[in-house]
């Protein structure tokens, strides 16, 4: 059993007698759960902090459900062994990934263990409950002391990765500048240079190659400049600007038959966002371009859809690709992270720190299409 997980039973004494009355109590209390999961959502969907992470609405709700009743019913049936632990620990990194913040989850799993006091203390009064009613709370008490314990271990987990992942950008941050600074000099010299050959040379093979060695220095010096500007702060001039303007200026940075496959779906009267738009284009093409890369050459599917409610503008662009894979996904917005063969990593560990910058925010979202999406969310004027 996991080392963490056996220190907290033991912890807590969590014995065979705690399972006993767990397992007396699930007959007892299985018919509730329906109106527990019931009331556990009309709490949670008030709170527009926790809502933030419902995207995909009432079928996303619907399905939330469906696992809180899976939650309820394991929690009472067990058994409590190392598979129980691996379960909770995914819930937990689930909720870590949406962007739930903690105490959200603290005081859902404290309104849980309310309802199923409040529930247990009814049966005991009507004469249903054979076991003592302390030995029922109490090991329904502690089970849920295991399942805060549990939850908060994947937010340290989370904590702890983004530490390293910022102590691995500081260094990344001092070594980037120092190559840049070094390799933007010999590349410039050899742009000047191939400029001085092309001029005076009459052979179109010779000239092709030169052509070739030109593109091949401006992709070096868009890599360089995308390094730096992950290290370094710019500073934004903030503007007021239609949502609708952003999204046919980032369309327009894409090739001619590339933009034609991008969809663009706009609620009705948006309202303008407060950002710098030549950031602001800057993300959303890059989003663009990473989804037409990513959907398939046959059949590319890209849509932006653009809706608003009381505080920002939220902007997703999503694919028909194969999606983020799981082991990258905690790790995805990191400099030097891809999923592309010939991806750097570079852009969507610049397009978070734009965003930011903005005072906005960019993260994975759940899309209608089966790829990736990615939801940009900007300040609302």
């Amino acid at each position: 059993m996991h080392k963490f997980y056996k220190e907290l039973k033991s912890y807590v004494r969590f014995d065979a007698s705690d399972e006993a009355a767990l397992r007396a109590l699930a007959p007892l209390l299985s018919t509730s759960f329906p109106a527990i999961v019931e009331d556990f959502y009309e709490r949670v969907l008030v709170h527009r902090g926790a809502l933030q992470v419902i995207t995909g609405g009432d079928e996303q709700v619907e399905r939330l459900k469906g696992t809180l009743r899976d939650f309820l019913a394991t929690f009472f049936a067990g058994p409590w062994d190392e598979a129980y632990f691996d379960r909770r620990s995914h819930i937990g990194r689930r909720h870590v990934e949406v962007g739930l913040e903690q105490h959200y989850m603290v005081t859902a799993l404290s309104g849980l263990r309310e309802q199923l006091f409040n529930r247990v203390s009814a049966l005991h009064e009507n004469g249903e409950l054979n076991l003592p009613l302390a030995s029922c709370l109490g090991a329904i008490n502690k089970l849920c002391d295991i399942e805060l314990a549990v939850m908060l271990h994947t937010y340290r987990e989370d904590t702890l990765r983004k530490l390293q992942a910022t102590e691995r950008l500081a260094t990344f941050g001092e070594m980037t500048s120092a190559i840049c600074h070094e390799l933007r000099n010999p590349l410039g010299v050899i742009e000047s240079s191939g400029f001085l050959l092309r001029r005076h040379e009459q052979d179109d093979k010779k000239i092709e190659h030169l052509n070739r060695i030109q593109r091949q220095v401006h992709r070096s010096m868009r890599i360089i400049t995308n390094m730096l500007n992950i290290v370094r702060e710019s500073p934004v001039a903030l503007a007021r600007i239609a949502p609708w303007k952003l999204c046919e200026r980032a369309k327009a940075l894409l090739h001619e038959e590339r933009a034609a496959n991008v969809k663009v779906a706009l609620d009705e009267e948006l309202p303008d966002v407060l950002v710098d738009p030549d950031v602001a284009l800057q993300i959303l093409g890059n989003l663009l371009h990473n989804a037409v890369d990513a959907a398939p050459d046959d059949n590319v599917q890209v849509r932006l859809s653009v809706r608003a409610d009381e505080a920002v503008v939220r902007f997703v662009v999503e694919d028909n690709g194969p999606g983020i894979a799981e082991h990258v996904r905690h790790r995805l917005f990191e400099p030097l992270v891809t999923t592309k063969e010939s991806g750097v990593g570079l852009g969507l560990a610049l397009s978070r720190k734009l965003a930011n910058q903005l005072n906005g925010t960019l993260a994975l979202a759940r899309g209608e299409l089966p790829g990736a999406a990615f939801a940009l969310e900007l300040p609302r004027c």
